[in-house]
Parts: structure tokens; sequence; C-alpha cells
């Protein structure tokens, strides 16, 4: 991938370190959160492994989509599962913490209180 000065973007403004061709938020997402801890990996079905394959490198689950033995269906399906790895703890605190049980329950009604206003649905003073 080229930097944004290397592809004669130099003094444009812009938000992307790198020049992504492929717009594709799905890869973005297994780069940068699924496979971003050292010793991160990604696992998909594949159409030459249907039960699944297991990448510990980013440039092979893109050389892999970009070849046509991951689908986007199966890009996506493996992102949702790793998402899923990754949040389960997060929501097991959230669950099993009386502490954090009770914040959420504080936000959930900061949220249903601030609803009304947000829609518009205010009543004029």
């Amino acid at each position: 991938e080229k930097t944004t000065a290397e592809s004669g973007d130099a003094g444009k403004e812009s938000m992307h370190l790198t020049e992504d061709t492929l717009k594709n938020p799905i890869l973005d997402y297994v780069q940068h959160i699924v496979m971003s801890p050292p010793g991160a990996t990604f696992t998909c079905a594949t159409c030459t492994a249907p039960e699944g394959h297991t990448y510990d490198k980013y440039e092979a689950v893109k050389e892999d989509f970009l070849a046509g033995n991951i689908t986007p269906d199966q890009l996506k399906e493996g992102l949702i599962e790793s998402l899923n790895t990754l949040l389960q703890p997060v929501r097991d605190h959230f669950t099993n913490d009386e502490t954090a049980k009770g914040l959420l329950e504080q936000v959930r009604e900061f949220k249903r209180e601030a609803a009304p206003v947000a829609s518009g649905d205010e009543a004029p003073n």
C-alpha cells in the first residue's frame, strides 16, 4: 500500500495514511481490530477449507480474498465470529459484575431519558 505522499495526494487533506483501492471495510476491521494484537489470528471458512482456515497474517487473508478463495460472505461471517469472541468478556463483565451491571443500567436510563430530546419530541417551554 502507498502512503498519501507516494500516491500524489501530498498537500491534500486526507484521513487515510495508506491508499485503499479496495474500499472494503470488512478487510479493514480484520486488519486493524481482529489481527492488531500481537499473536492474533483470524479464522473463516474458505472455498478450499469450508470448515475454516486460521490465518496468522493479515496479508494472507487479503491475498486469499483477492484470489477468490474467501467469498465476501465468508469474510463477513469470520469477522462476526471474531468480534463476538472479542466482545464476550465485556458482555460477561456487565452481566456478572454487580457494579458494572448497575453502571450499565444507569447508562440505559440516561439514554431513555435523553431519547425524547434527541428525537425532537421535547415539550415546548
